[in-house]
């Protein structure tokens, strides 16, 4: 049977196969590498070929797959690999400091997916599995494929599907070349800076040749890239802290009635009539920030063909982030103070949104901190692959790799506070304030007097003398994955089976997270010497005479004032304070240096280790006249765990209220260790029906799962030692479970596709999921001793249940050039996707609020994170001559994006739109020209529950001009 396409592509179709050749899903059905004889050669190029080729991989796949490749290194017009990936249908990422990062298939959430690089896993820095995909520059990057079903010689460990990233192999590429190509950053928000650096610049060149030797033929791919970036933004945020309140103080503004200090309170036997719970975060801040984010990436790849048995390739990645952040933060700090609005009104419609609190006033101390953070994300990934052609209808393979993320945050925070010089007048510190956030994407506030005193200046610098502290944090966290595969083919002449394929493969991946350093070098918590720290000249040296920025929280609907506040120079402040405490306090034991790594309470450590077996038949019949390909196979895999985590002994004593307790952590911290070990069966099944042919029928079954992020199966325990707390229990939290498993899920997939010329498609697939194994928060009894005494002390985490659930979705996919039309519009075209999923899956609210309340017991679970119900995209361009142009836009419904054990997030529907242009004035010089947010959208996050405003941040528009000369 001849399943070859049939229109004039035919020889994009074998370089865009044979660029790919070593995908696993391409392997049983790619076809032979054509030569020029009798081949009408394609002089088209840019967005049509990218056309072409990804639609003619996407048709020879024996798998439901969408791709987006090149024959050739600096075609994909996106910044990054996840802007690019974002074209394809049903994918989208998540937009992270004004940039596409982790990426999300069919509007699932990242953790359900799964990514390899050149078919290898590939580590994170994140605090999940979650690929940050923008640490690779699309300049670099030959090919993107998404599978949306998979096969037994899959890497398991995607439900939603597989994102395969390629490299350019520089035998089959076939060409010398080299291309250098630079690009000029404009940010509108960095122009806002009054020390910014609004253009920056971004360079990336790379160098292809290949080399008859005695040794057989050696080819060699060699690419860089350097970004001197900025992502400056404006952020409203709250802390990741709720604490339930049905009870509070009522205050008046404007009066002198100012001495009430009592926080919110909640009880469980209040009537909900006439106090209605709500939730308040424990502080409300806005941020003004100035970034550095610099880049710089090399990857390479030497190919080896000994003779005509062997193909040998030798590989290796390696990027770098340093990402600073220098931050001017304005902080409501008591915002358990805060009550309801209008004054004695609590009814569920004027006030509430469910339990979200829309409307308030405080009572509050205000803060003016600055913050210095440093961030540097190294990766590091390195391979060895072979294939053996060398026996007769046997083929060898196999692949040897390593793959390393270490992130190294380091973090100068410094406080300040509104206070009192008398010690006995607490109140004079707190300043009333009212707050609305139903007005626009952020909170409206408003600082008011009373009948002594006028409202706050926040630009006096001298208003915040109290409290100061100066405190170092760092974190660091590793990620390492070894893994190595053997495979064997073996074709087979038969009248149904074309081939079997089996292999073996073994890993193992070691997650760590040091969270343990932590130095208060400064803490002067309402002491006499605080007045005394503001006045020291090094502090008043260190104030900045205006603030950084000009039009602050234009974005943020001018939700703050007069929109400034007393601010400093971060790094000047800290040298201030810490030397003028050093010098008062020459014995102190603190000099706030880190000096190696620490393991704490709170670290995790753990390994995974895994062993996976397939076997898979493919095959090839005709039915009835209708050509049938694909294949059957079963994968085993055994996962092994072991988690180290710590912990302590713990002692009681009278709480400062006579009902309470105090609790502290004694003695030395000790490890834990636990072990978990299961076997997992994926069954699969793939047909291609080419029903005719310019149209193809696809059906898919399998079995798949996602694992749970490693740092949420550690087994410490960490103690929140506290003079005041209702019972132990509320001290105590686990900061993981050693014994998840992974969500698993049955998967059964349609796909039609009609192919009506080498550039225009139309496919339509259905696609349903049966999850097993989903999450719950679980209550479990855990022996500590307190006091002396062992005692069984019940303890939430998450952990697997036994419900099921499903996940049903359809979605739609076009390309059409409209090549028939009259010039000039024959050179237009149009790509669109369109992504619609239901779920019933319930992943309930693993944080717990301030006074150890379990935020399940409050709110209805949210569905898989990452789900979003919606997701599309549309690009229209325009290719003639030297031109070319492009218009994309892109958008998702809301979703959740959980974040450790803290309250669950909820990211608001966005839609982005971003616009290229670019001018080829020969084979050797193009002009590029870019547009990232032309609509200026912003993040936009709810917590604990939609409708509580959380977070929303803004970065604005960038712009890039440049030239490509190859």
């Amino acid at each position: 049977m001849n399943t070859s396409l049939n229109f004039k592509s035919r020889l994009t179709a074998a370089t865009a196969l044979t660029l790919l050749m070593s995908s696993p899903a391409m392997a049983q059905s790619a076809p032979d590498a054509q030569t020029a004889n009798g081949v009408e050669e394609i002089t088209v190029t840019g967005i049509r070929r990218q056309i072409e080729t990804s639609l003619a991989v996407k048709r020879q796949s024996t798998t439901i797959v969408d791709a987006l490749v090149s024959d050739e290194l600096g075609e994909l017009p996106d910044l990054s690999v996840a802007e690019s990936l974002e074209r394809i249908t049903g994918v989208t990422a998540d937009r992270f400091k004004g940039g596409a990062s982790e990426i999300s298939i069919r509007g699932l959430g990242p953790f359900l997916g799964y990514s390899t690089f050149n078919g290898r896993e590939i580590s994170s820095g994140s605090g999940d599995r979650a690929v940050g995909f923008s640490q690779f520059p699309s300049e670099l990057i030959s090919g993107a494929l998404v599978y949306k079903s998979q096969q037994a010689d899959f890497i398991e460990g995607g439900i939603s599907g597989l994102v395969e990233l390629k490299t350019l192999k520089p035998l089959d590429y076939g060409k010398r070349r080299l291309q250098v190509e630079g690009r000029a950053q404009y940010s509108e928000y960095e122009d806002k800076l009054r020390n910014g650096e609004p253009w920056t610049p971004r360079i990336s060149a790379s160098y292809t040749d290949q080399f008859e030797t005695g040794a057989g033929d050696i080819g060699i791919t060699i690419g860089g890239q350097y970004v001197d970036g900025t992502a400056a933004e404006e952020i409203y945020a709250t802390s990741s802290t709720w604490t339930a309140c049905n009870n509070y103080q009522a205050r008046v503004p404007g009066t002198s009635t100012r001495d009430a200090d009592n926080n919110c309170s909640f009880s469980a036997s209040a009537d909900p009539s006439t106090n209605p719970t709500y939730f308040t975060s424990n502080q409300y801040l806005f941020r003004q920030m100035e970034t550095n984010d610099d880049r710089t990436a090399v990857m390479g790849t030497l190919q080896w063909q000994p003779n005509d048995d062997w193909d040998i390739n030798v590989d290796g990645q390696w990027s770098e982030r340093d990402w600073l952040e220098d931050r001017n933060n304005l902080v409501i700090s008591e915002g358990r103070k805060a009550t309801p609005t209008p004054a004695g009104i609590v009814s569920q419609s004027s006030v509430f949104d469910g339990q979200a609190l829309n409307a308030f006033q405080g009572f509050s101390r205000l803060e003016a901190n600055t913050a210095w953070r440093n961030r540097v994300e190294t990766y590091e990934g390195a391979g060895i692959s072979f294939e053996y052609t060398g026996k007769e209808n046997v083929t060898l393979s196999g692949d040897i790799s390593i793959s390393k993320t270490k992130r190294d945050q380091d973090e100068l925070d410094i406080r300040s506070r509104t206070g009192s010089d008398n010690a006995n007048d607490f109140s004079s510190g707190r300043y009333f304030f009212v707050a609305d956030n139903t007005i626009s994407d952020t909170l409206q506030v408003e600082f008011v007097g009373d009948d002594t005193r006028a409202a706050p200046d926040l630009n006096d610098h001298g208003l915040f003398y109290d409290a100061w502290r100066a405190r170092r944090r760092g974190e660091i966290r590793n990620d390492d994955i070894k893994a190595a595969k053997f495979d064997v083919e073996f074709d087979i002449d038969n009248t149904l089976l074309t081939s079997v394929k089996t292999g073996l493969r073994v890993s193992s991946r070691q997650r760590t997270f040091d969270d343990g350093r932590d130095v208060t070098v400064v803490d002067g918590l309402n002491t006499a010497d605080d007045r005394a720290y503001s006045q020291d000249a090094g502090v008043i040296a260190a104030r900045d005479d205006q603030f950084p920025q000009t039009s602050f929280g234009s974005d943020l609907g001018n939700a703050l004032p007069g929109g400034t506040w007393a601010t400093w120079d971060s790094l000047a402040l800290w040298d201030a304070l810490t030397s003028r405490y050093l010098s008062e306090n020459p014995g102190a034991d603190v000099s706030g240096e880190f000096v190696g790594d620490s393991f704490g309470i709170g670290d995790a450590d753990v390994t995974e280790d895994l062993i996976a077996a397939y076997v898979m038949a493919n095959f090839e019949k005709e039915y009835g006249g209708v050509p049938v390909r694909g294949n059957v196979g079963l994968r085993v895999v055994q996962t092994e765990i072991d988690s180290l985590g710590l912990t302590q002994n713990i002692q009681t004593g009278p709480g400062v209220d006579p009902e309470n307790i105090s609790v502290d952590a004694v003695g030395d911290v000790f490890v834990g260790n636990v072990s978990n070990d299961f076997i997992d069966f994926l069954p699969s099944l793939n047909l291609t029906f080419d029903v005719r042919d310019d149209v193809l029928f696809r059906v898919a079954a399998y079995r798949a799962l996602s694992r749970p992020t490693m740092e949420n199966m550690s087994a410490g325990r960490s103690i929140s030692e506290d003079d005041n707390i209702s019972n132990v229990a509320n001290a105590i939290s686990a900061d993981g479970n050693p014994l998840l498993e992974p969500l698993r899920a049955w998967n059964y997939d349609a796909s039609l596709e009609w192919y009506k010329s080498q550039d225009t498609s139309f496919s339509a697939a259905i696609y349903y999921k049966q999850f097993e194994g989903g999450y719950t928060n679980q209550v479990f009894s855990q022996p500590f001793t307190i006091d002396g005494q062992t005692v069984n002390v019940p303890l939430s985490t998450l952990a697997n249940d036994d419900e099921t659930a499903y996940l049903a979705g359809i979605e739609f996919t076009m390309n059409h050039a409209f090549t028939n039309l009259p010039a000039p519009f024959d050179g237009l075209g149009v790509s669109a996707s369109l992504n619609l999923a239901d779920t019933d899956f319930e992943y309930p609210d693993p944080g717990r609020g301030r006074n150890g309340q379990q935020l399940s017991e409050f709110f209805p679970p949210s569905k898989v994170p990452g789900f979003s119900e919606t997701t599309g995209n549309a690009t229209v361009f325009y290719e003639k001559g030297p031109i070319q142009t492009r218009l994309a836009y892109k958008y998702r419904s809301e979703y959740n994006k959980p974040f450790g054990f803290t309250p669950n997030r909820y990211v608001r529907d966005q839609g982005f739109l971003d616009a290229s242009f670019q001018y080829k004035f020969n084979k050797h010089l193009t002009l590029k020209a870019q547009a990232l947010n032309l609509t200026d959208e912003g993040n936009v996050m709810d917590r604990p529950i939609q409708g509580s405003l959380a977070q929303a941040d803004f970065s604005g528009t960038r712009y890039f001009l440049g030239a490509r000369f190859r």
